[in-house]
Parts: structure tokens; sequence; C-alpha cells
């Protein structure tokens, strides 16, 4: 379990969306992927956490880093939605190594987005074999892991118990009960928590949320994806961090920016900013 604290309050918090897809929203929105930033930045959101996806677009977030220098920051990953267009896992040490070098060349802040889904089910022995080269990869480099799990928290639990000690992270989009929540915390995992809080149907998770330590969660969009209740079928942008932070702390009892400012303390905890 990782230990942290509200410290140094103020009245404007750092608001950091620990997970969003800006390249993706840019596309979404037929809107240039710089002034996407800049208009997210407008309205409040002062730092972005930008996965990567598939080594084809790992450049591109790179470059967004480099234009919004300590607001965007960006991971490296192969998302198990792109592992069955791969080549044959047989090749999985040249994807290794292929991440490896783009560590050393831009440090990126963490290793992902990976994960399992067996929602999808695509080539789910091909997701298994690339995941736990990302968590020997995240436990070499000393960084951060950010997962995606859909229907599989089984097979993730087995093999972050394997890797427990050696690697951190964040459980993305984390959708399911206490004590698979706390499971989590107790292994060095926070928990991302997104839009999918602010639907009433989702009690099992609204339950956990208002459960948890604060010091276990972390505030992400998602964007484009996963967007708000009310707002189903429009892209999602990263301003909506707010509606995230307000239904956090309608289910807490406590102030919305007590969620902002401890979402922050743990962004700066796992990912070193």
């Amino acid at each position: 379990m990782i230990e942290s604290s509200i410290n140094s309050p103020s009245d404007n918090p750092t608001i950091v969306d620990t997970h969003v897809h800006l390249d993706d929203l840019a596309r979404a929105t037929s809107t240039d992927i710089n002034q996407v930033v800049v208009d997210a930045m407008g309205k409040g959101v002062d730092k972005f956490i930008v996965p990567g996806l598939y080594p084809d677009q790992w450049q591109e977030i790179h470059q967004l880093e480099m234009a919004f220098p300590g607001s965007v920051y960006c991971a490296f990953g192969i998302h198990p939605w792109w592992v069955a267009g791969l080549n044959d896992v047989g090749e999985l040490s040249n994807y290794r190594q292929t991440l490896g070098e783009y560590f050393d060349k831009y440090n990126g802040i963490a290793v992902g987005e990976t994960g399992l889904d067996r929602l999808k089910n695509q080539a789910y022995d091909h997701q298994l074999a690339f995941f736990e080269m990302h968590l020997s990869l995240a436990a070499e480099l000393n960084k951060p892991i950010i997962i995606h799990c859909v229907r599989a928290h089984n097979d993730l639990q087995r093999l972050l118990k394997k890797y427990q000690g050696k690697v951190r992270g964040v459980i993305h989009g984390f959708s399911g009960s206490i004590d698979v929540a706390l499971d989590y915390w107790k292994k060095g995992f926070y928990l991302g928590i997104g839009g999918t809080i602010t639907y009433p149907r989702a009690n099992k998770s609204r339950q956990a949320i208002s459960a948890l330590p604060l010091e276990s969660l972390l505030l992400e969009t998602d964007a484009p994806a996963m967007p708000i209740y009310g707002k189903q079928g429009s892209a999602n942008c990263p301003e909506t961090i707010f509606s995230i932070a307000e239904e956090i702390a309608a289910l807490k009892n406590i102030d919305s920016s007590d969620v902002l400012k401890q979402s922050w303390v743990n962004a700066k905890l796992l990912f070193n900013l």
C-alpha cells in the first residue's frame, strides 16, 4: 500500500487528468491537437498524462509532450486492443526492445497503457504474453504501469501477485467491488476513477469508491471515451474531471477541492511529477 496525504493546501490545486487520449480527442473533434490542449487548459485543467497505445502512435504523443513541457506527459505501451494486429507473439522480444529504446531516448513517465480485456476476446493468450512483457519492463525500468482490465481481474491479480513489490501503478477506469479495489491498493496500485462513477446504475463501483481512502484514488477522464452521465454519445473532454471530483465528493460527503488536491498529491507520488 502506498501512503500519502494532502499537503500544502491551496485554494487553487493543480488539476491533473491522469489518463487522457489527447490525440484521439483531436481526431474525434476534428481539432488541431495543440488546440485541444490549449482549450482544456483554458477550462482549468493544468496537466495531462497521455498513455501510449501502439508503436506508430508513440512519436505523435511524444511530440505533443515536447510542445507542452511540464503540462503534457506521455507513457509508452501497447494496449490489449492492438495486440491482435501485431506480429506473432514470437516477436515479443522485438517489441520489448523497441519499447526499451523509447524509454532510453524519451524517458516516458510510465509503461502503458497495457493490460487484459476479455470483453474484446481478441487473442487473449497474446494479450497475456504482451502484458507480462510490460510488467517485466516496468520492474526493470522502475516505472509505474498503467493497466487496462476488463473482465480479467482474476488473471490480473495473479500476475500482480507474481510481481508484487516489483511494480506499482494504476488500475485505469476501475469498476469493481471494494474487496477487489482493496486488493489492488494493498499491492501498490491506485484506482483510476473516471466517468463511470457518475452513472447511478454503477452501484458496486460507487459503493467501493465511497469506502476507499482518497489516498488510493486518481482522477481521469479517458477522453474522448468514458463520457460522464448525461453526455452519452458525445466526445468526452478533460474538463469533466471536475464533474468526476464532484461525484466522488458527494459520495464521501466532503468538498470536491479535497478530491482534486489529493489526486494531484497521488499523481505526484506515483508518476514522480
